[in-house]
């Protein structure tokens, strides 16, 4: 419960940053963005394992 909370506080900082400076909220972005690309990243590189894994197995 406590890590939700956090993030509601989070949301409402963001909310006041974008208001005072588009900047922020583009950074915020730019930021949340790389995130969900190294997320991919890690993801695919499992993905690839276990078909290489597999792959092996069948040979």
């Amino acid at each position: 419960m406590g890590k939700a909370k956090d993030i509601s506080s989070d949301e409402d900082i963001t909310v006041e940053t974008n208001e005072i400076s588009p900047q922020n909220d583009i950074r915020n972005i730019n930021i949340k963005n790389i995130k969900r690309k190294k997320l991919l990243m890690m993801i695919m590189i499992v993905l690839m394992m276990l078909l290489l894994k597999r792959i092996k197995k069948n040979i």
